[in-house]
């Protein structure tokens, strides 16, 4: 079938659903009988971009299909972009059939790329027009992730177009994928309401491709002009005679190979009897190539997606032969313990030998059961918990998860006529996101415009993302048909995790900033701050006696480092949420300000709660199967989580893990959450004025809807939407509270918070009186 014939029976399908309608407010019939015709012709003058979803519509575009430019095509910008909607007034229609499906968006950027635009006066491309215009010597077929954007998300952040990345990030769970054609992308809720966690996959596709320099600024997101050679797509690839004029592209499929080997290097870093086990197999060690199942590539029309398996739960048991993984536990010391965490330590400024951190309150017992170290020890004998953990002397099972590393090629049938270069795609398979709709490069927008930097708001970690990283791919990581590396450790990598455009082009559309829906599987979705990392780690390999980009530096299982690094603010901003709230203290760094202020209903309600002993509320367990604090007494005690029993491992074990109640958070409400919590720091008394510096802990946090309906309100002038915070200052140390689970703190001082978008009412708890004070007076900077 030619591809003119696909786009055809794309738009006939369509059509009733109201795309029709649509398109003919810009003067185009995907209905007009000779569409050839009509998808070539000039509609400049009609092109509405004040119509919903097309404001970000390239200024430059003028007709249905622009050969080779997708960003210049109408018809493929309004099927492709999660903002356009064929219901009225761009309302989504809840009905899937109304949106085109992944391979019809693949069939449609097919035709763009296609031979067949004879009939569009633009030259045709043929095999001369790439050796005229590329040298050759700098050309190959390469696999990029990509994604068609709106214009705040692409490279230019301002036309909506393509972003391309020679990484793809696909994200773990515990079922299948969910895609959502309103989306125009997977999503992380199952279409039947349970609570699991469907696995995220990335899409892949393949290009030509030009290495050379990136000379403007659009040509590389953020582009940091460091001097490097990027690889940028030129056209698109897919096999047969319509690809390019006088050229027969030869079938191909794509091929995978993904690596695993956190337990190998853990055992190798430590130095502990192997205890009769093969440290290379698996589950030490685990690849695509020696039949480990990590992931499977789907094809999608002549792209592919990569999906990771899944299992029930995230993590399981490790076994090798019918036998339990363990280690012997050695003491405490030499800076291998975080907390009542197994921590191997780093080399040489933050390189990981291993995963940094490891579960070892699992003991293995000698009938091959298992015990759960904390459930050994009631509530008043916790300091013999701690004292068995920093003692070791046990053998703790260990554990596997999903998460790993690896490499995407084509295999060609028959020889390519274009070039024998191949560059492989790098995947990341790892944790999942808990705020899909919002990235990073959000929050790093936002201090920015803020005149902010990073430390100012979090005392740990940083948004930084991935796509700014200049790291070497893992060179361990082996092509699917060969031994020979993907990545070799002796040619340039550095770029690989880069977002880049296709082309650049003048325009004069306005910045248009609202909400995301569409869910990203490229590097500006994922972390660059290794500590040890919640997409990827800075592995450092002695052998080689060089750093890499690899999964193997992660927290085994991944759910150990995620409790840790979430009590430190977040972290990761805008993918790990911020646990601060639900362990007060750390125990290492003692106060942890909180940076992304949790409501209760998204870390929990303990059944002591004094919203669910009124009835009020029902006792329930966050998205991280724990539960969040709260005052007892008149004021007089903070109830926390206590993070040395606190067990993400465990919680992952049972499926208590959840991203339901925070997927929907998106970028507004996070820097609305931050803002808020800024301008309450601020005005409330101590020494501190930032979230960073104020030993004032977040106690508790809720969104109020509409403040005319709040019972809670103390002042007419609270109007719309806002919040209520309840902050404390603790003394003394911890004490018991009878449950294992759970420690309370004396308060010192504690406040209530009223906020609307133009009030803060507040006081200290034991007065009477609230004072308020309009937010516009209240700077955000220090």
């Amino acid at each position: 079938m030619s591809s003119l014939t696909q786009l055809s029976d794309i738009c006939q399908r369509l059509a009733p659903f109201g795309w029709a309608a649509l398109l003919k407010r810009h003067g185009l019939n995907i209905e007009a009988p000779n569409l050839e015709a009509e998808i070539y012709k000039d509609i400049s003058a009609t092109i509405d971009r004040n119509i919903l979803g097309f404001e970000d519509f390239i200024s430059s575009g003028r007709r249905a299909v622009e050969p080779y430019i997708p960003c210049k095509s109408l018809l493929f910008h309004a099927f492709s972009s999660p903002n356009v909607h064929p219901g009225p007034g761009n309302s989504i229609v809840d009905n899937q059939d109304a949106y085109p499906t992944l391979t019809e968006l693949d069939a449609l950027e097919n035709f763009i790329f296609s031979s067949h635009h004879g009939a569009s006066g633009v030259a045709v491309r043929d095999k001369t027009f790439f050796e005229e215009n590329f040298q050759s010597d700098n050309l190959s077929i390469t696999v990029f992730a990509y994604q068609y954007r709106a214009g705040i998300r692409s490279v230019n952040e301002r036309y909506a177009d393509f972003v391309y990345s020679r990484t793809g990030v696909s994200r773990v769970g515990t079922a299948g994928p969910v895609y959502v054609p309103a989306r125009r992308s997977f999503w992380t809720i199952p279409e039947n309401g349970e609570d699991t966690i469907p696995v995220l996959p990335a899409r892949y596709g393949l290009f030509l491709a030009e290495k050379r320099l990136a000379t403007r600024r659009e040509d590389v997101l953020r582009n940091p002009s460091d001097n490097r050679d990027y690889n940028f797509p030129i056209h698109k690839i897919f096999s047969g005679d319509d690809c390019i004029r006088n050229l027969n592209i030869p079938d191909f499929e794509f091929a995978e190979n993904h690596l695993s080997e956190k337990l190998k290097r853990a055992f190798e870093a430590i130095n502990v009897p192997q205890n009769g086990f093969d440290i290379n197999h698996a589950p030490f060690l685990t690849s695509s190539k020696s039949g480990g199942k990590l992931v499977s590539l789907e094809p999608v029309g002549s792209s592919a997606i990569l999906v990771p398996e899944h299992e029930e739960t995230l993590v399981s048991f490790a076994e090798q032969d019918g036998r339990k993984v363990s280690f012997r536990v050695p003491a405490r010391g030499n800076n291998n313990r975080f907390s009542t965490s197994f921590q191997i330590p780093t080399f040489g400024g933050g390189l990981r030998l291993g995963p940094e951190y490891m579960n070892i309150r699992f003991q293995l017992m000698a009938d091959d059961t298992v015990e759960n170290v904390s459930d050994q020890f009631p509530a008043a004998r916790h300091n013999d918990f701690l004292t068995k953990v920093r003692t070791g002397g046990y053998d703790a099972a260990l554990f596997t998860d999903k998460t790993c590393d690896g490499c995407i090629v084509p295999q060609f049938a028959g020889p390519n006529p274009l070039t024998d270069k191949i560059l492989p795609a790098y995947s990341l398979v790892t944790a999942p996101d808990f705020f899909p709709l919002c990235d990073q490069l959000e929050i790093v927008n936002w201090l920015a415009e803020n005149r902010l930097t990073a430390n100012e708001h979090f005392a740990f970690g940083a948004p930084r993302p991935l796509f700014n990283d200049r790291s070497r791919i893992n060179p361990f990581i082996e092509l699917p048909d060969s031994g020979n590396a993907a990545f070799s450790e002796n040619t340039q990598t550095e770029t690989v995790v880069a977002i880049v455009s296709m082309s650049v082009f003048s325009n004069s559309n306005s910045i248009v900033t609202k909400d995301h829906n569409q869910v990203s599987f490229l590097t500006d979705a994922a972390s660059g701050v290794f500590a040890p990392g919640w997409d990827v780690s800075l592995v450092f390999d002695r052998g080689l006696n060089k750093s890499f980009l690899s999964s193997s530096g992660l927290g085994s299982p991944f759910p150990e480092d995620a409790k840790l690094c979430a009590a430190l603010n977040s972290f990761w901003p805008a993918v790990a949420p911020d646990a601060s709230q639900t362990f007060i203290d750390d125990k290492v760094n003692g106060v942890i300000p909180t940076a992304f202020p949790m409501m209760n209903s998204e870390l929990g309600y303990h059944q002591n709660h004094p919203l669910v002993t009124t009835g009020i509320k029902s006792a329930s367990t966050g998205w991280d199967g724990e539960q969040g604090p709260f005052f007892e007494g008149d004021f007089q005690f903070v109830n926390f989580t206590n993070i040395e029993r606190s067990d993400y491992t465990a919680n992952a074990l049972k499926g208590k893990i959840s991203v339901k109640q925070l997927c929907m958070v998106g970028a507004s409400e996070w820097i609305d959450r931050m803002t808020v919590l800024r301008n309450c720091i601020f005005i409330l008394p101590g020494n501190g004025r930032v979230p960073d510096s104020k030993e004032m802990r977040l106690v508790y946090a809720e969104k109020i809807t509409d403040w005319g309906e709040a019972a809670e309100r103390v002042d007419v002038r609270l109007t719309g939407v806002g919040y209520i915070f309840q902050f404390a200052v603790l003394e003394g140390n911890e004490l018991s509270t009878g449950e294992v689970m759970r420690r309370k703190k004396a308060v010192k001082e504690s406040y209530t918070c009223q906020i609307s978008e133009t009030f803060i009412f507040f006081k200290e708890n034991s007065q009477p009186n609230f004072q308020a004070v309009r937010r516009s007076a209240i700077p955000i900077r220090r």
